[in-house]
């Protein structure tokens, strides 16, 4: 199985920031639940930490999906179980407080 890179969260411990590095930038990258929606989100700061795109993290859909000023529009951040790419069968998930352990976040280049 091919290596791909993530986001290292431990979504035991939301909300929680970690700053990552996209095009020679660092962004803080903060993580929340919210336990009525039982759903995560996720808020992006610029180096300035002014807020510059919010979303919430849905299974297999890139968290990366507008083009935002100052973040790199080609950066796929996708929610994902890499047992899904390889398996012969499409099981429908949530991203959930049930799903931790088996949906990590991805990293990807998308390519013009």
């Amino acid at each position: 199985m091919a290596e791909f890179e993530y986001l290292e969260i431990d979504f035991e411990e939301l909300p929680v920031s970690k700053t990552y590095n996209f095009g020679g930038i660092d962004f803080p990258i903060e993580f929340h639940y919210n336990s009525i929606g039982n759903f995560f989100t996720m808020v992006v700061r610029n180096p300035d930490d002014q807020i510059i795109y919010s979303t919430k993290l849905l299974y297999g859909v890139n968290a990366n999906h507008c083009i935002v000023d100052g973040f790199p529009f080609d950066v796929s951040i996708l929610p994902l179980d890499l047992n899904d790419v390889y398996s012969e069968e499409i099981r429908e998930y949530t991203f959930d407080k049930n799903s931790i352990g088996r949906v990590k976040i991805y990293l990807g280049k998308i390519s013009e």
